[in-house]
């Protein structure tokens, strides 16, 4: 156990992002659904491990620690991305964030290190030919840690003939920068790297505190890291349908590295409930032409399907999906999705998806794909659940806007 020393500034920068989330409520990229390019500079500055820049020139992405505490904040379930009447996406708290807030500083921690081993998805950020569900790379760095010990540099040489372990410091180098802000290692910038392929980073250097973290990784923090691992907005479904069962309590193996009784507890997860009611989901094919369409929550996205092919007048010949992590969908072109039944070999059929055990709530959207050949592609927002009115025995169309073109629509001049 390292006691001495303890570096724990990833829960200041925590707070500093929780704190300017909350009170510039800072608007999401409709495209993307991250941080604008103004905002990720000005959360950058107020970090300690923030990229050194002079103007918001750079995307969150380009922002290696800002970009990993904005997906903690949503893969630990402390923020959810918010659509309003209007339009716009926007973080907001959940009840696990209040939950967090009453941890220690340790605990804190323990809880965004364990959300970054068991939830961040590194095969949809990085070379997926080579994260696959055993994290091979980092098993491979750990590894070199233990054998160099702490305050020890490794470099690309150490293994140059193991791919996974030179990935590290050329393309896939962010997972160091990621590293470094759980204070695992510090590393050697190399400033004559031109290219992506070159070796970005000179040397990495293990801590005392990061030996003993991924020693305990090593041991024990395999049997926590799911080996199919979900987008976030899909978990409730593959949970139900018994395709995703977590393991909890990492953070028990992680309290060894720290002073006894100072990690006792974590943020507990809410359980997953059906959530009956009236689903009312607005359907924009554009902002001039949209219906808004409620069904119960024992209908599926089938029902939803064929509600919103009726309301636009489309026929059911094509195949089509729902893709409920529109961030996930721009990164990999829809990698995950709820499918017609007639696409083959995929996790989820639209007739799996019943709509009171997705765990939707209101504000969240989707993307509803019609056509795999022309794309037609629907922004779907769920308005809001009413609890109190009779179940509607079929969807229904209860408000619109915008004329269909007549008499058979081209959507190419979408």
């Amino acid at each position: 156990m390292v006691t001495n020393n303890l570096n724990l500034r990833i829960v200041d920068d925590f707070r500093e992002f929780c704190s300017f989330i909350e009170t510039e409520n800072p608007p999401l990229s409709s495209k993307k659904e991250v941080l604008g390019k103004k905002d990720a500079f000005s959360i950058n500055s107020r970090l300690y491990y923030k990229r050194e820049v002079d103007k918001p020139y750079y995307q969150q992405e380009h922002y290696p620690a800002l970009d990993l505490l904005f997906t903690l904040a949503i893969e630990g379930q402390l923020f959810k991305k918010v659509k309003d009447e209007k339009g716009n996406i926007s973080l907001h708290g959940t009840n696990k964030l209040e939950s967090f807030r009453q941890l220690n500083d340790c605990e804190q921690y323990c809880f965004l290190l364990e959300t970054y081993w068991c939830c961040y998805d590194f095969a949809s950020r990085f070379d997926s030919m080579i994260w696959s569900a055993d994290l091979y790379p980092l098993q491979e760095l750990f590894n070199a840690f233990l054998q160099v010990g702490p305050g020890n540099s490794i470099t690309s040489k150490y293994d140059h003939t193991n791919s996974s372990l030179c990935c590290l410091f050329s393309l896939d180098h962010p997972v160091i920068l990621q590293l470094t802000t759980f204070d695992l290692c510090s590393y050697e910038l190399n400033e004559e790297a031109s290219s992506p392929y070159d070796d970005r980073l000179k040397s990495i250097t293990p801590t005392p505190f990061g030996i003993e973290i991924c020693n305990l990784l090593l041991q024990q923090g395999f049997r926590y890291r799911p080996q199919k691992l979900f987008p976030l907005p899909y978990r409730a479904l593959a949970a139900r349908l018994d395709m995703y069962k977590p393991k909890k309590g990492l953070h028990k193996v992680l309290a060894k590295a720290f002073p006894a009784g100072a990690v006792a507890k974590t943020v507990e997860d809410e359980p997953v409930m059906d959530q009956p009611g009236t689903y009312y989901f607005k359907v924009a094919l554009r902002k001039t032409l949209w219906r808004t369409i409620k069904l119960a929550h024992a209908h599926s996205l089938y029902d939803l399907h064929l509600a919103i092919e009726d309301a636009f007048e489309f026929d059911e010949e094509h195949l089509y999906a729902f893709y409920l992590d529109i961030g996930e969908l721009k990164r990999r072109r829809g990698r995950y999705g709820v499918y017609c039944s007639e696409f083959e070999d995929e996790d989820f059929t639209v007739e799996d998806a019943v709509i009171g055990i997705c765990g939707f709530y209101p504000g969240q959207s989707m993307i509803y794909l019609f056509d795999f050949g022309d794309r037609v592609l629907f922004d779907v927002t769920l308005l809001k659940i009413d609890t109190t009115e009779p179940l509607p025995h079929s969807p229904v169309v209860v408000d619109q806007k915008g004329e269909l073109p007549e008499p058979d629509p081209d959507w190419d001049y979408l």
